[in-house]
């Protein structure tokens, strides 16, 4: 829907607003909203905000990753339609208005709308402020990427302001032009899922069966491995690697590990991830060697498998480097310390007491993998990078499409709520929509 901007504007006298339509109005936040300090009641349950703007009971959303204090000291009372705030997150988009009643904790804002006033077009003008990052310049920073935003600064922030009607008119037509985006994003995550499980298909499969379909297949005696074929070996990850426990050399450079970018140099994961690392400045002979083509079991080898090292340098003595004690292909066992089927295997070595259980060799070498002939392994290996190179481009493809939806549907939010565009050109449409009626999409 194209649409053209206000007849006429004026200076709303703020240089980070600008211009705004002739008939809207500048106030601050608390002339339309009053902060409740409501009591809970006992069935009450959590209501959280997402930083996607939606505010309704965890349980819609996720049960997992939270803490919830015993005793609640301080919780209040929500009621749909109130405007909720999130002091810590609000930088990121955790506003919204809760669809639900129940309780949260007094890290959010409760606000009560004024009469004449739509609670979801300042949620969608503060989101918006949120993502131009005037809240995090507001906000007494207390950690890093997050932010202090109570009341007593929201209540001053300056919104604009139209007509009652026209905020009606502008959540309206902002729920309409972006329900076609959301939909179209919500199908790319979904393929992006289905094209993860052939991912991880496509690397259990070919490490564990081989590239020859009439090929013979022997049971390998081992669950997660099934059947495979004939002239494979199988055995214990013992007696084609050891360990290697070398002393840090002195011209070796700092590596660290992760599951995502394997065993790299320090500098290059900070460059990376953006990460903050800590740097050994003393101590330094309780380091250990990395060798490069050696596999490394990481504290979180249980979850994502083991991690491979390209380079040379000293690690942690935490990790444990394993070393091959005979001819092998890296990649073909690359991917295999990275298949779902092996980590599912090395992970039932350990009772995993508490998370981030350190695992060790002992652990390794209870798992049984298989060892194809050294030509073999290289041909699986440059079939699975061939194959990934496929799906990951078209996972690339996918990503980038929500990215630009994403883009495409703040500008639509931003444009309404600002006043750049004057939805009220479709009034007879807006409204409809506001009645339910059903509407063309042109």
């Amino acid at each position: 829907m194209s649409l053209s901007p206000y007849p006429e504007y004026k200076d709303s006298g703020f240089e980070w607003l600008g211009e705004i339509p002739e008939n809207w109005k500048t106030r601050r936040l608390k002339f339309g909203f009053d902060l409740q300090k409501r009591p809970v009641e006992a069935e009450m349950e959590i209501v959280t905000a997402f930083r996607d703007g939606e505010v309704t009971l965890r349980k819609n959303r996720r049960i997992d990753g939270y803490t919830e204090g015993d005793k609640q000291i301080g919780y209040q009372g929500i009621e749909p339609g109130d405007l909720v705030i999130h002091a810590m997150d609000a930088f990121a988009g955790a506003i919204g208005v809760s669809d639900s009643r129940g309780k949260s904790t007094p890290v959010y804002s409760v606000c009560l709308p004024k009469p004449g006033v739509n609670p979801r077009y300042f949620a969608l003008a503060l989101r918006h402020l949120a993502r131009t990052g005037y809240i995090e310049s507001l906000s007494k920073g207390i950690r890093e990427r997050s932010t202090d935003f109570r009341w007593a600064d929201a209540k001053n922030v300056v919104v604009p302001v139209p007509p009652f009607d026209e905020q009606k008119t502008i959540v309206a037509y902002v729920d309409w032009e972006t329900s076609e985006i959301d939909a179209f994003i919500e199908d790319q995550k979904e393929l992006i899922a289905l094209l993860n499980e052939r991912r991880t298909a496509t690397i259990t499969e070919t490490v564990t069966k081989g590239l020859n379909p009439n090929a013979i297949m022997k049971d390998s005696g081992v669950a997660w491995m099934g059947s495979v074929p004939a002239h494979w070996d199988v055995h214990s990850g013992r007696r084609y690697f050891k360990v290697r426990n070398e002393k840090a050399r002195e011209s070796d450079v700092q590596l660290a590990a992760s599951q995502q970018y394997g065993v790299i140099e320090q500098h290059r994961y900070v460059e990376l991830t953006g990460n903050r690392v800590v740097v050994v400045q003393k101590g330094f002979d309780i380091l250990k060697h990395v060798e490069s083509g050696d596999f490394v079991i990481s504290m979180r080898s249980f979850q994502g498998g083991l991690e491979y090292s390209e380079v040379s340098g000293q690690i942690s003595s935490a990790y444990v480097m394993l070393a091959p004690v005979c001819p092998i292909s890296d990649q073909f066992f690359k991917f295999l310390f990275k298949s779902s089927g092996y980590i599912s295997a090395l992970r039932s070595t350990s009772n995993l007491v508490r998370d981030g259980q350190a695992l060790r060799f002992s652990n390794f070498a209870q798992v049984p993998v298989p060892m194809p002939p050294i030509s073999e392994q290289k041909e699986i290996a440059n079939y699975i990078t061939n194959e990934l190179a496929e799906i990951d481009a078209a996972i690339a493809d996918a990503r980038g499409a929500i990215a630009l939806s994403k883009e495409r549907r703040a500008a639509v939010v931003s444009a309404a709520v600002t006043g750049t565009i004057d939805v009220r050109d479709h009034a007879m449409t807006v409204k409809a929509i506001i009645q339910g009626e059903p509407v063309g999409v042109a």
